[in-house]
């Protein structure tokens, strides 16, 4: 298992303690383009956009190219990590949905909603045999050669997956995110009030 420059870049912005939103904002890229870049989906970046992030996050931006491998035990502390990250999405849905439409900040409801989606596809890129195939997750397993760890990893992925699409309920029940459509792309869930 190998750090991408997404998981990289991720790591070392909570380290810091900087929210996805102010790190786009310094680098000069859209949030969602920023979110690609941590989600992996963006994969190779423009090298004037990594430059922004590494300053930013003030570090060279050599550390954000360096491909390094990941133990196991801190793969189960990645997992941790997620739990946590998993505790404090919760803690502030309760408290955006509790604010109602129109008192809620539209940029912290995105941020929850972006981070529910991270932990699944964080956990999902982490089983065996996934990987990135255009704008999709494919996730190719044999059941009858997987070992017990392996079924655990699988199991935690269904449970951010169902995780995810809780927290988006939540949110459009409350009214503080809307499906929004684009040409030519499915429809994608957007806190109301950005971009409107």
């Amino acid at each position: 298992m190998s750090v991408g420059i997404g998981e990289r870049i991720r790591a070392l912005r909570t380290e810091r303690g900087l929210s996805q939103e102010e790190v786009a904002r310094r680098t000069g890229v859209s949030l969602g383009s920023y979110g690609d870049i941590e989600r992996g989906v963006t994969t190779d970046p423009h090298y004037s956009t990594l430059r922004g992030i590494s300053h930013a996050l003030g570090v060279p931006i050599d550390q954000l190219l360096q491909e390094e491998p990941v133990p196991l035990d801190e793969a189960s502390q990645e997992t941790r990590r997620l739990e946590e990250e998993r505790r404090k999405v919760e803690d502030k849905v309760e408290e955006l949905v509790a604010l109602g439409r129109g008192e809620a900040d539209p940029y912290q409801v995105q941020w929850a909603l972006d981070e529910a989606q991270d932990c699944w596809l964080t956990l999902l890129l982490a089983l065996p045999g996934s990987r990135w195939e255009g704008n999709r997750i494919v996730s190719e397993f044999n059941p009858f050669s997987m070992d017990k760890s392996q079924w655990e990893q699988r199991e935690q992925a269904e449970n951010a997956r169902r995780f995810y699409y809780e927290i988006l309920g939540r949110l459009m029940e409350a009214g503080l995110v809307e499906l929004r459509e684009r040409p030519g792309q499915n429809a994608e869930p957007v806190a109301v009030g950005i971009g409107a």
